[in-house]
Parts: structure tokens; sequence; C-alpha cells
């Protein structure tokens, strides 16, 4: 399945969402497994188990998670190592009641292209857990093109259940290149170099553009 499959006597977890799974393994064995998360906006997760039984449990664990994903059974350390891009095996006689709990750090993140991709060159996107973020024109107060992010901004996350049905944004200071030589097609100034206005920035997540007023977007933002 999507969120979850399933083989003689193992449950694999592929995704994370609230709700309740259960069925039957190949065994005959009956599963029951609570989920309980705000993923995708935070990286907590509880699997619960209202009944026992001996079967594995295998977490995915997102690949583009950094390092530091956490697991912790019934309180106490998972203490295997836990690596982005894998699955990590839980194989032991559940008691009724047992908790596991995952914690994927969501830190921002830059991504940058490959150097062969040229119209991203200099430019990078924002990213926060699976979710890849958008800055739209009615969010900025200057053409959302002439925003350069500078390498040492500091960009926060934060969650706003007033907007666009609840979402996590990200936002910073970055700067405005906008400037008449920046203008031309040709100069002899590199146009990131260009403008020392400050400007506040919001992003919002990518699935979410398109919803309000109508003006440019920008996924791949430049960089200085």
């Amino acid at each position: 399945g999507y969120f979850y499959s399933v083989s003689n006597s193992d449950v694999w977890v592929h995704l994370y969402a609230e709700g309740t799974l259960k069925t039957t393994l190949a065994n005959g064995q009956t599963i029951e497994l609570k989920t309980t998360t705000n993923y995708p906006w935070d990286g907590a997760v509880q699997l619960e188990l209202p009944s026992g039984g001996k079967f594995g449990l295998f977490l995915r664990i997102p690949g583009w998670s950094a390092q530091g994903s956490t697991i912790h059974i019934n309180g106490e350390a998972f203490t295997e190592d836990v690596m982005p891009g894998t699955y990590v095996e839980l194989n032991r006689e559940w008691q009724a009641g047992d908790t596991v709990t995952l914690q994927i750090p969501m830190p921002v993140r830059r991504i940058f292209s490959h150097a062969y991709v040229a119209d991203n060159l200099h430019r990078i996107a924002l990213q926060r857990g699976p979710i890849l973020f958008a800055i739209e024109a009615t969010d900025i107060s200057i053409d959302v093109r002439n925003l350069v992010i500078p390498e040492t901004a500091e960009i926060e996350a934060t969650r706003r259940p007033d907007l666009l049905g609840g979402v996590v944004v990200l936002s910073g200071r970055a700067q405005n290149s906008n400037d008449t030589e920046a203008s031309l097609l040709y100069g002899y100034v590199r146009p990131e170099k260009i403008g020392t206005e400050q400007v506040e920035f919001t992003a919002i997540p990518y699935f979410a553009w398109a919803n309000r007023d109508a003006g440019p977007m920008q996924v791949w933002i430049r960089e200085m």
C-alpha cells in the first residue's frame, strides 16, 4: 500500500499520517497500529500498539532527513543506527499498549542544483521536512525576481493556522537586487552585488501557491 505494506510477519510504515491501521498478516495474526502525528509540519510521530504480538515493525527514515532521527520504545532509546533513506527494523514480542516514538529533525535546508542545470546556477530552493517552498508576489514588497537571499541569512519556520488552511511558512531577511545597472541586459557588476535594501520575505509550501492573488512565483531564488 501507499502508507503501509505487510508481509508474512512484518508491517512496513512508508508514510506518516494520523490514523489507525487494522490488518491481518499472511500468518493470520491481527495487527492494529495507531499513529498520532502532525507530520509533515512536525517530525514527531507516535505509534501505539493497542494489541500485542510478535512481528517486525519497519519504519521508513526519509532520505531527505538529516542525521539525528531518534526512536524510543516505551520511553527507552533505540540504540542502533537510524540512517536517512533506510527502514529501521523493530522486531520483538510486542505487548498491548506499547508505544514507539520517532523524532525526525526538520531544519530549514537549502537545495542546490547540479552545475549542469544552467537555469539554477547561483540559486537555491528552500525545504523543510518533505515540503518544498515557494515565494509568491503577494507575500513580498518587491518583484520576487529581484530577491537575493544571503548565504548567511537565518530562515525561521512558523506555524500559520490562519493561512491556506493551516501551513508552516518560512521567513527571513533578504536583499533587493533591483538597480539601474542590474536592470541592464549586460553590465559590469554582478547583479547579486547590487542593491543594499533589506526586505522581509515569506515562503509558503509549493503545493499551496496560486490560491490567493495572481502574481509571479519563484522556487529557485538567487543566493549570494
